[in-house]
C-alpha cells in the first residue's frame, strides 16, 4: 500500500512539471482571437519574472523591437519636413486595444468638435507602462502620426480596430527587455513616450507598411506582425 502511494505522488508530481512545461511551450498570443491578452493576470503572476522563456523574444514576437539606438545617427539625418498638429478629415470611431493586457478605449474622432475628439490624457493613461502601471506625457507628434496612419487606414470603412503591442516604457521595463535581446535599444524613445507599435486588424500588414510610409515623419520600423513609430529623427529598419 505504501508503496502505491510512493507511485502516485510520483505520478502527480511528474504531471504537475509537464503541465508546467506545455504551457510555457504555448503560443505567446492566439491570433485567432482579435483582442485576445499576452498576459494572464488571473494568478497576479510576476510582471518582471527572473527567468524568461527568451525564444518569445525572437523574430516574429510582439516584444520584439530592435529600435536601432539614436547615437547611431547624426543631425542632419533628421527629417526637414515639419508635421502640422493632426485633423480628422472625417468623423470614425477608433477601437484601440492593448495588445498585453485586453485593456480597450474608444475614441470618436470628429471634424466639427472641439479639439476633434481627440483625448491626450486618456491616451497617455491608454498607452502607459502596463508592467509598472506608470504613465507619462506622449509626445503629441507620435499619436498624432499613429491617427493619421488610423484615419488613411478605414479605406469605406467608419470604424478601426488598432492593437497597441508597446507605448511608454519605464527604464526599469525596458532594461527587462534588453535582459532577453540587446536589440532592444537602450535608449529607447519608448523611454521618453515617443514611440508606438501597432498593427490593425483585417488590413494586410503590406498596406499597412505602405501607408506608415506617407505619415512617419519620424522613425519607422517594419516587423512580420507590426510596426514602430516614433517622433525622433528620420529613419527606417525593418527586421
Amino acid at each position: 500500500m505504501n508503496h502505491q502511494k510512493k507511485i502516485s505522488r510520483r505520478v502527480f508530481a511528474l504531471g504537475m512539471a509537464s503541465a508546467g512545461v506545455c504551457d510555457a511551450a504555448s503560443p505567446l498570443i492566439n491570433l485567432s482571437k482579435k483582442h485576445s491578452s499576452l498576459v494572464d493576470f488571473s494568478n497576479k503572476g510576476e510582471l518582471f519574472p527572473k527567468e524568461y522563456d527568451g525564444s518569445l523574444l525572437g523574430e516574429t514576437s510582439w516584444y520584439y523591437d530592435p529600435e536601432p539606438e539614436l547615437r547611431r545617427y547624426d543631425v542632419s539625418k533628421q527629417s526637414t519636413t515639419s508635421q502640422k498638429k493632426y485633423k480628422p478629415k472625417r468623423n470614425f470611431e477608433l477601437i484601440m486595444t492593448n495588445a498585453n493586457t485586453g485593456e480597450q478605449i474608444i475614441e470618436q474622432l470628429r471634424v466639427d468638435t472641439f479639439s476633434y475628439g481627440i483625448n491626450y490624457n486618456k491616451l497617455d493613461h491608454f498607452l502607459r507602462d502596463w508592467r509598472e502601471n506608470k504613465t507619462i506625457k506622449m509626445s503629441k507628434r507620435v499619436v498624432d502620426i499613429l491617427l493619421q496612419i488610423s484615419e488613411r487606414s478605414l479605406g469605406d470603412n467608419t470604424s478601426l480596430a488598432v492593437r497597441i503591442t508597446s507605448g511608454y516604457r519605464t527604464r526599469k521595463t525596458n532594461s527587462y527587455l534588453r535582459r532577453f535581446s540587446k536589440n532592444v535599444a537602450e535608449n529607447s524613445l519608448h523611454i521618453k513616450g515617443q514611440a508606438i507599435d501597432f498593427t490593425i486588424d483585417n488590413l494586410p500588414h503590406k498596406k499597412l507598411n505602405n501607408i506608415a510610409k506617407e505619415h512617419a515623419f519620424g522613425g519607422l520600423g517594419v516587423y512580420d506582425n507590426f510596426i514602430h513609430i516614433d517622433s525622433g529623427p528620420f529613419r527606417r529598419w525593418n527586421s
